[in-house]
């Protein structure tokens, strides 16, 4: 599934001041850290153009939605659900359905790829990059002056998408992305505006809280980023950066040994790591104990940190594009006791850059070595995939005890995992401003 909202907007640079004082407190007492971050990444970005919104855009009327195209009943059937879910949240806009297919200030146009590339206006997908052998949906609103006047949804279902549960999903995120939340994002694969595929994700009460947020009436149409990022500096995470890591760090009682395992977790110049929800999947020749050794090892490292939950994902017949892949194989043929190979792969086309995927390909001989390897193995894998530090013979002999058949993590790798997964190490942290930090910590 391939979801992408692009901006038609026709706005003057009019730019919405600071939230009056009394309303900002209020605002910040309603709405937690974790809403305004990601209300910050979802709404001042803008994806398939790869940049950030100068300024947010909502309706300050009703928006009234029509129904175009080869809708089937079931089609149909899911826009009025999704009107119904939409309008139970309170807000001061509300949603319904045109009484004419023109007369509709949100036009949702269902039909083949090149009917529904002709509706919205595109001449070449695939040279857009989009997968036309699964659904997508695209949105184009058009704005004047921070308000939302017109959009056009054009969806496209692929043949082999048939369950109501999953074409509802792309109506519901078109829908609410018209309202104006057009970025996606890598943080939370269960949201409904996580980029890559899940079958899993839904309308999570955060989607629901950012909606919330952007219609509140102290935040005005045109409201800039700059505003906002000034307004809710001391909730972001992004703004002041270097000044909250350096405290933090301080606070930490960061160590030159732990300084050098933080310095190994950049990719290039930027740092990388999996999002705050990381799904683990596991293919091939599992057994029992070995689905029990990760759930228990998933288990102790979501207890490090607060920002980090990790889970099982339900078994799909194809390989996500996201989370944690093991894929573990039994051979006897070959002559190391455990052969270890694995890729990353890094998504960058949201605001903040992350690692997606981290796919591992575990395989055993089966002999007695093998055998004893083999819980280490899966442990090993595990976090140095959430850690993508260099896996040494030191490292992976410091890294976990048993106590009493428990897994527990060293003082060190827990910590290590615990500062890598900080609010205040930002997705996308430039290395030479780390390396400045370094130094001022002194710790070379």
């Amino acid at each position: 599934m391939f979801i992408v909202a692009l901006l038609a907007i026709i706005s003057c640079s009019s730019d919405k001041t600071s939230i009056q004082g009394e309303d900002l407190a209020v605002l910040k007492q309603k709405y937690g850290a974790r809403t305004v971050n990601y209300f910050y990444e979802t709404v001042f970005h803008e994806d398939f153009a790869r940049k950030n919104n100068d300024n947010l855009l909502k309706w300050t009327d009703d928006p009234t939605i029509a129904i175009k195209g080869r809708a089937s009943r079931m089609d149909t059937a899911s826009v009025r659900e999704v009107i119904a879910e939409i309008d139970a949240l309170g807000l001061p806009v509300k949603c319904r359905l045109a009484q004419a297919p023109d007369s509709g200030a949100i036009q949702i146009f269902f039909g083949n790829v090149g009917e529904v590339a002709s509706f919205i206006g595109f001449e070449d997908l695939d040279a857009m990059g989009v997968d036309t052998s699964s659904s997508f949906g695209f949105a184009k609103p058009e704005s004047y002056e921070g308000r939302l006047i017109k959009a056009r949804v054009g969806i496209y279902f692929s043949p082999n998408d048939t369950t109501a549960a999953s074409r509802r999903e792309v109506v519901l995120e078109e829908i609410v992305q018209t309202l104006g939340i057009f970025g996606d994002s890598y943080s939370y694969p269960s949201s409904l505006f996580f980029q890559n595929w899940n079958p899993q994700k839904r309308f999570t009460d955060l989607d629901k809280q950012v909606l919330r947020l952007l219609y509140e009436p102290a935040i005005l149409p045109n409201y800039s980023r700059l505003s906002f990022e000034t307004d809710f500096a001391d909730n972001l995470y992004a703004v002041n950066s270097n000044e909250k890591l350096q405290k933090y760090l301080q606070n930490s009682s960061l160590n030159s040994q732990m300084a050098r395992d933080l310095d190994e977790i950049f990719s290039g110049d930027l740092l990388l790591k999996h999002p705050k929800e990381v799904n683990v999947f596991l293919f091939g020749a599992f057994s029992r104990r070995d689905s029990v050794t990760i759930a228990e090892a998933s288990s102790e490292l979501s207890k490090l940190s607060p920002n980090l939950k990790i889970a099982i994902g339900l078994h799909h017949a194809s390989e996500p594009d996201h989370g944690i892949v093991i894929c573990l194989e039994e051979n006897r043929k070959q002559e190391p006791a455990v052969l270890q190979n694995g890729e990353t792969i890094a998504g960058k086309s949201c605001m903040y850059p992350k690692i997606i995927k981290s796919k591992i390909l575990l395989s055993f001989n089966l002999s007695d070595r093998s055998e004893g390897l083999r819980q280490q193995s899966l442990v090993n894998s595990l976090y140095f995939s959430l850690v993508p530090i260099k896996m040494t013979k030191s490292r992976i002999d410091e890294l976990y005890t048993l106590t009493n058949g428990r897994i527990s993590f060293s003082r060190h790798y827990a910590d290590l995992l615990r500062i890598v997964y900080a609010n205040e190490l930002v997705d996308g942290y430039d290395r030479r401003e780390f390396l400045k930090i370094k130094s001022n910590l002194a710790l070379l």
